[in-house]
């Protein structure tokens, strides 16, 4: 069955793809396409910089800014030139390069070079498919790849070497003469006329040209292919493999164990670690800003905790590096390894050679784990041991609070007994919170140094009996060729590397360049961004494990697919697939198949706290897509009444794709923001992101900001811009949104804008403020529209938080009146991400919480735990008072409350408790 699906899959993969990579050079989908002349001086490594027009390369360097994440330089060399009939019969004519090179622009003394990386050169993949074979694409490809290992440079002896491989495996490349004068170079012109004087069709010639052109990142489609042609001739699947596949109950492990690891974590947070080590297969659904990357780190360390190993997988680079960023950065990085870039070799290679130095090396390594664990488990005993006090001493803050106040005379005179004998030898509730707090600060640091201890004596035990077999990959990786590391990395056991570094982060379509397809290799696999992935693409990646999680968000963008219905179902029919539905590769992303094949409930997990958005920007999506199942963080007092959404209503005109009143309006809004930050350096200033959900839009706004702006001021505010298909798993300090729908737009444009994921990505990427540009009203919308329903969302009247007032709470009331002397702002009773507070303090955006405990009524229950820990994570610091406290030790209490509040909420001058 499992190879059913695979052959499947495999299939529905390779027909969605074929039509990636480069045609024609100087087709509109590519940008600032420049060919090289008169002669060849990078290829052939004559010069390691060429010479780019001042014009040309501030252009490209402001197009690669604002794309930053989704745009990419590449080199193009070795020209096919002819036509072909499409599958409309129409003509199309191509001139497509044979191989091509990621290249980047650098500045030397004012002036601008283009420089290519020799290792990054790859075949034209698409093109070389759509030739006629005298043998096969397969022989074809393996010919190509011996003569790029022969030869590092493409000069006039590698020239002479592809004539006789492209004639003995290919009909219709034919040289021309041209090729005789290389490096010289042939000119646009020149391959313009000769593609459109050609008579012949389906038949290319080989022209020496070279140019250079900005496009959408390549994702490497071929590699994913040929592992998984490799995968669906095998028989032995991994367990990850096969829970991925299973619809049956997984097997369940102990959900009750406890959590060992350095990180703060929620209820749900906890429940997906535990799931991460229970079940063979578990799903996190992370809405934006919920601490989804924050998850995945804690599900890393707790299975490094264990001395297990991890592989976490995305399907672009900017997941990847968000994922990274923090794990890099740490002692942890030092045992991680980060594929991707070009320069992740060399640093694989310094992280084997630190191994071998002796860096690690410690005689006394087993003490040294030893000793660093247990001062982290007396740590966590002592912070359960103060957990519980504090839970006993509040319970018993609550009942005496009653039995002293009681009309019952025996109740109130046992409690008056308790207070004057016993209550004094206790310790204050806010001391008991203050020390918990306290000893978690001392816990995650003791936790931390105990991780780093134990992975340090992992390498020295490994060391003992795996050296050996790390220097043969290590020979290996520092091999000149790339196809030879390539072939040999396929024949290695790849265990011992991820003994000695057990966390690995890939981008899915690079993961063959550093691992074998190797069956179990790590513990667990975790994919991030999993909405937008394929069924297909992330099977290699299954079966290099025991475990997986996938996370993503189903009302986040889903994978694009363009194969067609009718050869979907071809395949399907092929290999029995008895559900079509539940295995459609068009509709339905990796989540969504793993979401529907899970049948444990517990095996999914909603992440509920957010913390990236002020309230106005978060609310509408909220309660529009997520039910108001999200518990907002940020619901602040002064952020919940900022209005940090602002509508922008223009009257346009517009008929056409391009709505030119909101570029205009968008320019005039952009100058004052960067005016207004002028004087800020880089590091101070807002972030920018300027979205549109239709591509000629974001086409017209990018023409009038690079007319408008420097490249230095789009590097300061690191501005972006791009449809929502851009800014999937991105954020920005602020966001302009052009809707660019008016009501002489088309009908299918304002249907366009009633997709439920596009919009929601499209409003839930700011920060701090958005500003909404619409040349429509609500009332001109459809009934049903998403956007009427956006607009006319901001006409209702914004609650507004509780002011300071007398208090029907005595308790509350006497407080307060103690607090009415300091300049701060009081809330009594404030709600905030589903938790009431019973007083929160506010002065200047700083905030401090008041347990109030005891006195009958409201306030009585002492906040749990897990509320105290919430606000911490907010950065709201809680302090519990009983009423018994201030009846009894009033001064005492006076007096910490003072010393507090001077010292969180930085009040000016002495106060007077």
């Amino acid at each position: 069955m499992i190879k059913d699906y695979l052959n499947y899959l495999y299939k529905c993969y390779q027909a969605d793809n074929n039509e990636s990579g480069m045609l024609n050079f100087f087709a509109a989908k590519y940008e600032h396409q420049s060919l090289v002349k008169p002669v060849e001086e990078l290829t052939n490594n004559q010069y390691p910089l060429q010479f780019v027009k001042d014009s040309i390369a501030k252009s490209i360097q402001q197009t690669l800014t604002l794309y930053s994440n989704d745009k990419e330089l590449w080199y193009a060399t070795l020209f096919c030139t002819g036509k072909r009939k499409d599958f409309r019969k129409r003509t199309q004519v191509l001139q497509a390069p044979l191989f091509l090179y990621k290249a980047q622009l650098v500045n030397r003394e004012d002036d601008h070079f283009i420089k290519i990386d020799h290792d990054s050169r790859c075949l034209n993949i698409a093109f070389c498919k759509t030739l006629e074979f005298r043998s096969s694409f397969d022989d074809f490809y393996i010919a190509i790849d011996q003569l790029l290992a022969q030869h590092r440079y493409i000069d006039f002896e590698f020239i002479s070497a592809l004539k006789p491989v492209l004639k003995k495996h290919v009909h219709n490349i034919a040289f021309n003469e041209d090729l005789l004068v290389f490096p010289r170079l042939k000119n646009q012109t020149f391959l313009k006329n000769y593609a459109k004087n050609t008579s012949n069709f389906d038949t290319y010639t080989l022209h020496p040209a070279a140019g250079f052109c900005v496009i959408s990142k390549v994702v490497n489609t071929n590699a994913i292919v040929r592992e998984l042609e490799q995968l669906k001739e095998n028989d032995n699947y991994s367990e990850g493999l096969k829970a991925f596949f299973s619809d049956q109950k997984q097997h369940l492990g102990a959900l009750n164990r406890s959590i060992h690891i350095p990180l703060l974590l929620n209820k749900a947070q906890e429940r997906v670690v535990k799931n991460a080590s229970s079940y063979n297969k578990s799903i996190i659904f992370g809405p934006p800003g919920t601490g989804k990357s924050y998850t995945i780190h804690a599900i890393a360390q707790d299975y490094i905790t264990q001395g297990k190993t991890v592989l976490i997988a995305t399907k672009t680079a900017q997941a990847l590096e968000v994922l990274s960023g923090k794990l890099m950065k740490s002692k942890l990085g030092n045992f991680s390894i980060k594929v991707g870039g070009n320069y992740y070799k060399r640093s694989l290679i310094a992280k084997i050679n630190r191994i071998f130095s002796g860096k690690y090396y410690d005689h006394d390594h087993l003490e040294k784990a030893r000793d660093t664990s247990n001062t982290a488990q007396l740590l966590q005993k002592e912070l359960t041991s103060v957990a519980k006090a504090f839970e006993k001493k509040t319970a018993k803050e609550i009942d005496s609070a009653e039995a002293l106040l009681s009309e019952f005379y025996f109740k109130r005179v046992s409690s008056k007994l308790h207070i004057n004998t016993l209550r004094k030898f206790e310790k204050e509730e806010w001391s008991l919170i203050t020390k918990y707090f306290n000893l978690l600060e001392q816990y995650e640091k003791a936790a931390n140094e105990a991780l780093y201890r134990k992975l340090i004596s992992s390498i020295n035990t490994y060391a003992d009996s795996e050296l050996k077999k790390l220097g043969i990959i290590r020979n290996v990786l520092q091999t000149e060729e790339k196809s030879e590391i390539n072939r040999a990395l396929q024949n290695l056991d790849a265990l011992p590397l991820t003994h000695f570094l057990p966390i690995w982060l890939v981008k899915i379509d690079e993961i063959s360049r550093c691992l074998p397809l190797q069956k179990d290799l790590f513990d667990i696999a975790i994919i991030d961004e999993a909405t937008q992935c394929d069924m297909a693409s992330c099977l290699p990646i299954f079966q290099r494990a025991k475990k997986i999680v996938v996370a993503g968000d189903t009302n986040q963008l889903r994978h694009l697919s363009f194969l067609s219905k009718t050869q979907m179902q071809q395949f399907q029919a092929q290999y029995s697939i008895g559900e079509p539905q539940a295995f459609d590769f068009r509709r339905k992303s990796l989540l969504d198949f793993c979401l529907e094949r899970t049948e444990k409930g517990s095996q999914t997990v909603l992440l509920d706290e957010h913390y990236r958005s002020l309230p106005d920007i978060i609310r509408f999506s909220n309660e529009q897509f997520y039910g108001k199942s999200l518990r907002i963080m940020t619901e602040t007092p002064s952020k919940l009444q900022k209005n940090a959404t602002e509508l922008h209503f223009l009257t346009s005109v517009s008929a056409g794709p391009v709505n030119t009143a909101e570029v205009d309006a968008i320019i005039v809004v952009l100058k004052k923001l960067i005016a207004k930050e002028k004087e800020l350096p880089k590091n101070a200033s807002s972030s920018i992101g300027v979205l549109s959900p239709f591509r000629q839009q974001t086409n017209a706004l990018s023409k009038a900001i690079k007319e408008t702006f420097e490249l230095n001021t789009l590097k300061k505010h690191q501005i972006k811009l791009g449809t929502p298909y851009h800014f999937q798993g991105e954020e920005r300090d602020i966001m302009l949104l052009s809707m660019g729908v008016s009501p002489h737009s088309h009908h299918g444009s304002i249907h366009y804008l009633n997709k439920e994921d596009v919009f929601n990505v499209a409003i839930t990427r700011a920060k701090n403020h958005q500003y909404v540009f619409h040349s429509i009203t609500a009332k001109e919308l459809p009934e049903h529209s998403l956007l009427r329903a956006y607009l006319d969302s901001f006409t209702t009247v914004k609650g507004t938080p509780k002011t300071s007032h007398t208090s029907e709470d005595v308790f509350s009331g006497l407080v307060q009146k103690f607090l009415a002397t300091y300049d701060l702002n009081i809330y009594e009773g404030y709600d905030i991400a589903g938790l009431s507070i019973d007083l929160l303090l506010e002065r200047e955006g700083k905030y401090l919480a008041v347990d109030l405990i005891g006195y009958p009524g409201s306030y009585t229950a002492a906040f749990n735990l897990e509320r105290y820990r919430i606000l911490h994570r907010m950065a709201i610091p809680v302090i519990p008072i009983s009423y018994l406290s201030w009846t009894y030790q009033e001064e005492t209490v006076k007096e910490f409350l003072n010393q507090t509040i001077l010292s969180i909420l930085k009040v000016p001058g002495n106060q007077e408790p």
